[in-house]
């Protein structure tokens, strides 16, 4: 598929939605999450045991992780749809580098020794880092050239992102210039790809 008929579809996608929203809404059906109300209800429920300076720092943290678990996914699933098209269903196999490869089988072991968690233990790119999405891309950079800026342009951004979401991911509240860049970063990400 091309970028065009990508874009065409998404933007299609992205339509149809939309007008099924619409629908939604004028039978009298809520749409989208009221963030004042969850917030509220987070307060006065699960969180309630615990310190309010506290709270307030991980619904803060709630929705950057929202927000990144979509963008770290939204690019699984550019770097899995891209590499499919361009190379047939063994691009695992063919484009990933074994050291990489080796790393999500051995993660994806581990996923499932843990017979207690349950949770998706599929597709092998699931198990894997940014850092290790941006290096499959950069490796095969013939195959995300025409939509993506350039190298440095990608391994910079994948790189503070990763560094937020791993500060973020310990349990520590990231401060609000580093929220603002991720911010940012995904709109360029959102604008540069067509999401």
């Amino acid at each position: 598929m091309s970028r065009n008929d990508q874009m065409r579809a998404r933007l299609f996608r992205a339509m149809s939605f939309e007008t099924d929203a619409e629908q939604l809404k004028a039978s009298g059906i809520k749409i989208g999450a009221d963030a004042r109300a969850f917030d509220e209800n987070m307060m006065e429920g699960l969180l309630a045991p615990f310190p309010l300076e506290s709270r307030i720092a991980a619904l803060k943290m709630a929705r950057l992780y929202a927000l990144l678990h979509c963008f770290e996914n939204a690019i699984r699933d550019l770097v899995s749809e891209r590499l499919l098209e361009k190379h047939g269903e063994d691009w695992w196999q063919t484009t990933v580098s074994v050291k990489i490869q080796k790393y999500a089988a051995d993660i994806r072991q581990k996923a499932i020794e843990q017979t207690w968690l349950d949770g998706d233990k599929g597709a092998m790119i699931y198990f894997i880092t940014l850092g290790h999405l941006t290096d499959i891309m950069v490796n095969s950079w013939s195959d995300f050239e025409e939509i993506l800026p350039g190298q440095d342009w990608l391994r910079q951004r994948m790189n503070e992102i990763e560094n937020i979401r791993n500060f973020a991911a310990h349990g520590r509240v990231i401060g609000e210039r580093e929220y603002n860049r991720v911010l940012m970063y995904i709109e360029d990400w959102r604008m540069q790809i067509g999401l």
